[in-house]
């Protein structure tokens, strides 16, 4: 029992404290498991950023550059007379806007979320320089616009009218394909309507529309085109824009309907055998006529024109008891079936002469002139035939002793010559008359005399 008493007792373990026990779970707790803490965290960040997105309070700026502008109201301000001329693209296309955008939808918020636009309606009824705002339009979607860059522009407005009755005109270039006339060229709409800015509609004159006639297809027939027109002021001048609107009843043009018809054409004679009437007065003849055109240009179908081989005049042009020549104009007569012919009228000329006659005289002496001082002529030919040919009442009436043959031997010296034969008829001044002398020539030797 004492014994039990002695004996020493056995040592107890360490007990650890409480707080190093929690030091060492957290220990084993960061040390230990890292896939699920990993997953966690991932969670845990996902969660907040959810919840950061649903938050509509919270938003990030964001800017748009070059932002596009819608033009709004353009027709009701022309309806109500005015219009703006200034270059609305130009002034709209720097437009810049800052924008606070809820963090939900900043990736795709655009600019066209936001309605940007001008309305011309606002502006007042009333020609001149106006200021026009940039409107936004802000929601609890896409944000709040907090800057727009320009916030308004400067415009120019006028009135806006319409003339009616603009006459349209048709220009031919180049040439009809050979062959071929072209006839009955017709426009539709012969007018038109132009509406726009006043400065420019009063500038207006007229519509003008090229026709290229080389460009027409070589036959017979109708042709029709849908050509574009030029607007042109008084000075003949474009007058674009594309402000202007052209309509007719109020439906809007682009094009000119033309109209045309083909036919062929050909060159024919004018008879001139019958293009004068009448005798000239006695003593007198027609010694030659001329017309002017020779000739004139038909147009028809291809059966009628080749049909057709002279041109008749519908009005001779008279000469009776002319005794000189006699200019006139004739009319000429268009075949019905034809369509059309160059011209109507052809100048005429009669040429009138006095009857000619030709007469011989015999024995006409022969007399030398033009013998130099110190010299003697001598001839064995002293007389020679003459024909003369002039008026009748005047050659009729001609002998030998009205008639002179001279042999001129001015300028010669002593010797043989041989020397032509001239004839002057009495009463020859002012007429005209052939003359033919047999022999025409004469031989005459020169001699010089003793002192």
């Amino acid at each position: 029992m004492s014994q039990m008493l002695n004996q020493t007792p056995a040592p107890q373990p360490h007990e650890t404290p409480a707080w190093l026990q929690t030091l060492r779970r957290v220990k084993d707790a960061v040390l230990n498991n890292w896939p699920m803490k990993l997953l966690s965290l991932v969670l845990a960040m996902a969660l907040w950023v959810g919840l950061i997105t649903q938050d509509p309070t919270l938003t990030r700026e964001k800017m748009f550059r070059d932002v596009s502008v819608t033009v709004n109201n353009a027709d009701i301000l022309r309806r109500n007379g005015y219009v703006v001329v200034s270059d609305l693209d130009a002034l709209l296309q720097d437009v810049d806007m800052t924008v606070q955008v809820p963090q939900q939808q900043y990736g795709t918020a655009t600019s066209s979320n936001y309605n940007v636009r001008v309305d011309l309606n606002r502006l007042e009824a009333r020609a001149g320089t106006q200021e026009l705002q940039i409107m936004t339009t802000s929601t609890s979607t896409y944000g709040t616009v907090t800057r727009i860059s320009p916030a308004s522009i400067t415009v120019q407005v006028e009135e806006y009218v319409t003339h009616s009755y603009i006459p349209v005109n048709v220009v031919q270039e180049g040439t009809v394909p050979e062959g071929f006339y072209a006839v009955g060229i017709t426009r539709d709409p012969s007018w038109i309507t132009v509406s726009g800015p006043r400065s420019l509609v009063e500038k207006v004159d007229r519509a003008q529309v090229i026709l290229n006639l080389s460009e027409l297809p070589a036959r017979e027939g109708q042709v029709e085109r849908a050509l574009t027109f030029t607007l042109l002021d008084a000075e003949g001048n474009p007058v674009e824009s594309d402000m202007l609107q052209v309509t007719r009843e109020s439906v809007l043009r682009e094009r000119i309907n033309i109209s045309l018809t083909l036919y062929t054409m050909r060159d024919i004679d004018i008879l001139d055998a019958q293009l004068y009437t009448g005798q000239p007065a006695e003593g007198y003849e027609v010694t030659d006529v001329f017309v002017t055109p020779g000739y004139v240009t038909v147009a028809g179908q291809a059966d009628v024109v080749d049909a057709i081989s002279t041109i008749q005049p519908s009005r001779l042009l008279s000469i009776s008891g002319a005794k000189e020549t006699v200019t006139g104009t004739v009319d000429l007569s268009k075949p019905s079936n034809l369509q059309w012919m160059s011209t109507t009228r052809a100048n005429v000329t009669v040429v009138i002469q006095p009857m000619r006659q030709t007469v011989q005289i015999a024995g006409v002496p022969v007399k030398v002139v033009g013998v130099p001082e110190g010299y003697a002529a001598g001839t064995a030919l002293s007389a020679a035939t003459v024909r003369i040919t002039g008026d009748e009442a005047w050659v009729s009436g001609l002998s030998a002793a009205l008639l002179t043959l001279q042999a001129d031997v001015s300028g010669l010296g002593a010797g043989m010559h041989e020397v032509a034969l001239s004839c002057i008829p009495a009463d020859a001044e002012g007429r005209e008359y052939l003359v033919e002398i047999e022999p025409q020539t004469v031989r005459v030797i020169l001699t010089e005399t003793a002192e």
